[in-house]
């Protein structure tokens, strides 16, 4: 799992679960640039982990992975208190209403269809109310350059009490 690191003293820790490494990677590079911490999981399995270690206000979830569904793996996290009060965000490259309706009852908060471009990660982050804060240590390294955003989201499954 890499750690990326935002430029800014306040920020949102975002967990990036995606078996593909350079989409991962993208996802965690656009959160860092607007200021967040983020951390990528490649598996199920290594997502289950890095919440108990990682305390993520946002999980950023692919819904095909190769040991665990990502409808599976959000039903675990909401059975734990590891994720009580996490935004589970689902991303697939299917956004049909039976799909939707089917992230819904595993317990995701919002739906994205990939691929995600820097205007649905504000989404993303705009969705989570109240915003939780934390304080990051190490200022971030390297520069994002442009990412187009071509798809827009499916609407988010349901408001956070």
């Amino acid at each position: 799992m890499k750690s990326h690191m935002p430029s800014s003293n306040t920020c949102r820790r975002v967990l990036i679960v995606d078996d593909h490494p350079d989409t991962a990677e993208v996802l965690a590079v656009m959160f860092q640039v607007l200021g967040h911490e983020s951390q990528i999981a490649l598996s199920g399995a290594a997502a289950l982990l890095a919440v108990r270690e990682f305390d993520p206000e946002v999980i950023v979830l692919d819904l095909e992975l190769p040991d665990i569904s990502g409808y599976e793996v959000a039903r675990a996290l909401r059975d734990t208190t590891y994720a009580h009060g996490t935004f589970i965000a689902a991303v697939s490259g299917w956004g049909r209403a039976e799909d939707v309706a089917r992230a819904r009852r595993s317990g995701f908060d919002a739906h994205f269809r990939k691929p995600i471009g820097l205007s649905r990660v504000r989404d993303i982050l705009l969705a989570i109310e109240p915003p939780r804060t934390f304080t990051c240590d190490e200022p971030a390294t390297g520069e994002l350059v442009s990412i187009p955003d071509a798809w827009a989201p499916i609407t988010p499954s349901r408001s956070r009490p």
